[in-house]
């Protein structure tokens, strides 16, 4: 072990150990569902757990982990050579303290360590603010109530106001650790007018709607999330907004490494939002690579990924478009143990130009994310 690893692992431990000597104290900051959350299965509590207890079950094998080996100092040392070598990728120094500051968290807790924000300067405005009503559509987000908002985005004068279904804790989210939005000195991942985008994970298509108002008339986002009942909310989403309608592309399909039929019981849609997981057994899969030249997509200039641990295979499935059109990419790397390793390492070898960046953009232990930008592109 070099002395510089070495160091930091020793790092890495004092840390945890100081607060880990901290009493746990109960979160009261209004930039989260502190109630919900603490009452939830994610954190350990009864609430909505049967219904993300199902939808855990639900995942492909290769998808499910023991969350509790990962949340450990020992679990840190053991894999502290990949960990390290994974840190060692990353091109800007915020991106090196935030990847050590998501480990120190996970080796302690929400309750005892306070994962910092870093943009202070909100990206949504919200205009206005009222309850969702539907007959057919769910109106809760995995126990959550769903809103009606009219947002804005302040540093873009090109968007128009965007009425959006979400929570108020997405929006919350969305403006304390801006996921997708992420803005470095020398990085942007946000996209621009025109820009041609692919939203892999787009559940019920918030995040796909505020894409859409970035790349304007002019640009494109397709959409893929497998589940019918998230594809009808993409469809209201687009309904409710149709200066950027037109943008728009809902695919109700999951992406992999293959292009194939995906069947082994008869459920094939949900009758609630299940972002955990696939609440269905049968549903169709494509490569992204497969997409692009069926529907002789013109670039791909942006590609975001949240996909519950399918992101290595459908890397692999768009190896050739990211060979191609090097776009900005945005993986999320918190839903299997090796993410935090594999994912760079699988992002290196499709383009060794790409630079890397690292994100944390919760309070708790999810939505980690990895950055890339060719320099050359």
């Amino acid at each position: 072990m070099t002395a510089a690893r070495q160091n930091w692992l020793d790092s890495i431990r004092w840390q945890s150990d100081f607060y880990l000597r901290g009493l746990k104290r109960q979160r009261t900051d209004l930039e989260f569902e502190w109630d919900w959350f603490s009452e939830s299965q994610l954190g350990g509590g009864g609430g909505v757990k049967m219904l993300a207890k199902r939808a855990l079950s639900r995942l492909p094998m290769r998808s499910r982990w023991n969350k509790a080996s990962q949340y450990s100092m020992a679990w840190i040392e053991q894999n502290a050579g990949v960990l390290w070598q994974a840190r060692s990728h990353l091109d800007d120094d915020l991106s090196k303290l935030l990847f050590d500051q998501q480990l120190v968290l996970r080796a302690t807790s929400y309750e005892q360590y306070y994962y910092p924000r870093i943009d202070f300067e909100d990206f949504v405005s919200v205009v206005s603010k009222s309850p969702f009503e539907s007959s057919d559509l769910p109106t809760t987000y995995l126990g959550l109530p769903l809103f009606r908002f009219t947002l804005r985005v302040p540093s873009r004068s090109s968007t128009p106001e965007l009425t959006i279904i979400s929570t108020r804790s997405q929006v919350q989210l969305l403006n304390s650790y801006r996921q997708y939005f992420v803005r470095r000195s020398e990085f942007d991942s946000t996209p621009r007018p025109g820009d041609v985008v692919i939203d892999c994970g787009a559940c019920i298509g918030e995040i796909s709607l505020l894409f859409a108002g970035l790349v304007g008339e002019s640009g494109e986002v397709h959409m893929f999330d497998p589940v019918p009942l998230h594809a009808r909310f993409c469809e209201l989403q687009g309904e409710l907004n149709p200066k950027v309608r037109g943008a728009l592309r809902i695919n109700a399909l999951a992406v992999g490494d293959a292009t194939k039929e995906q069947s082994g019981g008869t459920r094939t849609d949900s009758s609630s939002i299940a972002p955990g997981g696939l609440a269905i057994d049968s549903f169709s899969v494509t490569t992204l690579d497969d997409y692009v030249t069926k529907h002789k997509v013109r670039r791909v200039d942006v590609i975001k990924m949240d996909i519950e641990g399918a992101e290595v295979p459908a890397l692999a499935g768009a190896s050739q478009l990211i060979r191609d059109f090097r776009p900005t990419l945005t993986i999320s790397a918190y839903h299997r143990q090796d993410d935090l390793w594999v994912i760079p390492e699988r992002i290196k070898s499709l383009n060794p130009r790409y630079r890397l960046y690292f994100g944390h953009h919760s309070p708790v232990l999810y939505e980690s994310v990895y950055y890339a930008a060719d320099p050359q592109r």
